[in-house]
């Protein structure tokens, strides 16, 4: 991962992002917080999401709602269309 020195605050964010490209840059500029700019992947994604409270409890709302019946998975859709599929020839 590069690093990156600012030493103008109005730097383009084009030029960070040219600085960025596919492995990522820590930002580094005088008197500031350090920042980190990552390009995102399915693996940091997944890593992000899987951190997410709010995803977490959605997740976990749905779940409850597919144990008592108030909805279906994917494979339970496919399941019933291919009954019903069956039954209609």
């Amino acid at each position: 991962m590069n690093v990156q020195q600012i030493s103008d605050m109005q730097t383009p964010i084009g030029e960070i992002l040219k600085a960025a490209e596919a492995t990522g840059v820590v930002i580094q500029a005088d008197d500031q917080e350090q920042y980190a700019l990552l390009p995102l992947d399915d693996e940091l994604l997944d890593f992000l999401l899987e951190r997410n409270p709010k995803f977490i409890e959605e997740c976990e709302q749905i779940r409850r709602r597919m144990m008592s019946g108030e909805s279906y998975s994917q494979d339970d859709v496919e399941r019933l269309l291919e009954e019903s599929d069956a039954e209609t020839r």
